[in-house]
Formats: structure tokens, sequence, C-alpha cells
């Protein structure tokens, strides 16, 4: 066979409606991440079965659904929210922090500048607390914890989705904001639990407490042991 020097062709260049028709890709109601967001929204319980046990091509997957909100929540929260520095600086000025031992002002300034640096990985660490919560808390429905992490990634992917919308409208001077994002989010997550794992609502309303409850606790476990790390290797380096 003779050796060819082929010359790859380059790519189109971009342009608006290059860009445009992108979007109108995105934002398809039959299949990608227009139809997976209309369907965990509207009917989260199909959704889920449909995309684990039935057709999985018309559905966005997973994790890059939820890399793409977070990266969406990340850029407007670190300009729309006072994050690392200025929380810190705000936290001193009223007076909370100096009325804390020091190893935990200390930890506590870490944590703010932390979620200011690391804001896309912060903002996601109740995501396996609540996997496992799930999983163990509604184990009779069959789910094994793959299909659980995937299911909460979903739910947490429209709950981000839910923030990005609120988050221009929070301010400092009013609380309506924060408060509306958190009926949202919560209202959808009770929704979403009882379509997908069909339990009664008084089971559900302390199922979904416990759940927080152990989200929280992984969440604190995953930053206890970041700044064990980051001590250790302070010492270790000085």
């Amino acid at each position: 066979m003779p050796f060819t020097n082929a010359i790859p062709i380059p790519p189109k260049r971009i342009t608006l409606r290059h860009l445009s028709g992108e979007l109108l890709k995105l934002a398809n109601l039959e299949k990608g991440f227009g139809y997976t967001v209309r369907q965990f929204v509207a009917r989260p319980g199909h959704a889920a079965r449909e995309y684990l046990y039935q057709d999985r091509s018309r559905m966005m997957k997973p994790f890059p659904m939820l890399a793409l909100v977070a990266t969406i929540a990340t850029f407007l929260s670190l300009r729309l929210l006072p994050l690392g520095a200025p929380l810190w600086q705000s936290l001193k000025a009223e007076g909370i922090g100096s009325r804390l031992p020091l190893a935990v002002q200390e930890a506590l300034h870490l944590v703010t500048i932390g979620m200011q640096k690391y804001f896309n990985i912060a903002f996601m660490l109740s995501l396996p607390g609540q996997s496992v919560g799930t999983f163990l808390l509604f184990r009779k429905t069959g789910y094994n914890l793959a299909e659980h992490l995937v299911i909460n990634t979903y739910l947490f992917a429209v709950q981000t989705l839910i923030y990005i919308l609120v988050l221009p409208f929070i301010t400092i001077d009013s609380q309506w904001p924060g408060l509306l994002l958190l009926v949202l989010m919560y209202g959808y997550w009770l929704f979403a639990l009882r379509q997908i794992f069909r339990p009664a609502w008084w089971p559900l309303l302390w199922k979904s407490a416990t759940l927080a409850l152990i989200a929280q606790a992984f969440t604190n476990l995953i930053i206890l042991l970041a700044l064990g790390i980051y001590w250790i290797y302070q010492y270790f380096a000085a």
C-alpha cells in the first residue's frame, strides 16, 4: 500500500450561526439537555426508570449534565455572591469569628477562602452523602448504589438549575429570594423523591430530614479530611 501523507481537513470556522445551532441542540426538548430537564422536572420517576432501564439515548448523561450546570452556577456565584475574603471580612465585622477559639477561627477562614477557590467542588460535596442516604433509606426499591448515584446526580442538576435561576435576585438587603430558593429546591426534592421511590408522605418527611443530616455529615467529614490533610502538609512543610 503506497504511503500517503494526507493533510487533514480543517474544521469549519465558528460562526454565529454555528453557535446558535449549538444552543438549539442544548435546548432540544426531544433529546439531550432540554429533554432531560423537562423529564426530570415534570416526571422524575418516569425519567429515572427510562434512563436506568429503558432508553438512555435520548437523555444527556448525568455527570456531563451536572458538570455543565455546576460550571454555570460557579461562574455566577463567584460574581454575584460575597465569597472568599469578602465573606470572611463580613464574618469578622459581625464579630462571629472573634467569639470562636483560635483553631476554629483558622479552620473557618480556610473554609471560606477554599469555598471561593474550589467552589465547583464545594458546591457538590453533599452529593455522595445524599446518594448513600437514599440507598440506605430506600433499599426496598431495588436500586443499587450506582443507580442511586445516577438518580441523585440528575436531581442535584435540576436543583442547581433552580439555584441558577434564582441566584441573580439574591441580595443582602432582602431575604425573600433566599427563602424562595429554599422552598423551590426542597419542594422539588420532595416531589422527585416521592415520584421515584414512592413512599407515603409521612415517611417521606422524616426520611428527607434524615437524608439532609446524612448529606451534611458527609460534607462535614470531607471538609475535616481536607483540613486535616492541609494541616499535615503545613506541618511537614514548615
